[in-house]
């Protein structure tokens, strides 16, 4: 099992600025990385999370909100439209808070860890959600946008 992981914050840790790679092998390593970050969520008050706030530069991130719960690895962008501005925060950037400007509609397509090909779509607050956790893999932080 491995160490507990502790979350990155802005200024502390530079993975939070580095793209993340696309994982290759879904292997032990890589599930029991999914597991800890859907078991973080709740006690870091977070409803996403991405690998890279933990250090782990690899393209993995976990949303669960309103009973909708998602793993996703390698996420491209196929669909995006609208855009409404709204004011976001960051766990890694704590006590902050930024107005950004999202699309209302997003269509991301990944794999599960299970290695199946899925589409995660969103509108509005998802929308949001999805665009903010596929930042953190491309080495984005909302102080940039």
């Amino acid at each position: 099992m491995r160490e507990l992981l502790t979350i990155r914050t802005k200024g502390i840790d530079s993975t939070l600025r580095h793209p993340s790679r696309e994982i290759k092998k879904i292997d032990a390593e890589i599930r029991e990385l999914a597991s800890e970050l859907l078991a973080r969520l709740t006690p870091l008050g977070a409803i996403g999370l991405s690998a890279p706030q933990f250090g782990e530069n690899v393209q993995l991130f976990v949303i669960e909100m309103q009973g909708l719960k998602i793993v996703m690895l390698n996420p491209k962008l196929v669909k995006s439209k609208g855009i409404y501005r709204v004011h976001e925060g960051c766990t890694s950037i704590p006590g902050k808070m930024f107005m950004v400007q999202r699309p209302k509609l997003v269509k991301f397509k990944g794999i599960d860890l299970d290695g199946r090909e899925f589409v995660a779509k969103g509108h509005d607050r998802l929308a949001q959600v999805l665009c903010h956790e596929v930042d953190h893999l491309k080495g984005v932080l909302i102080d940039a946008l």
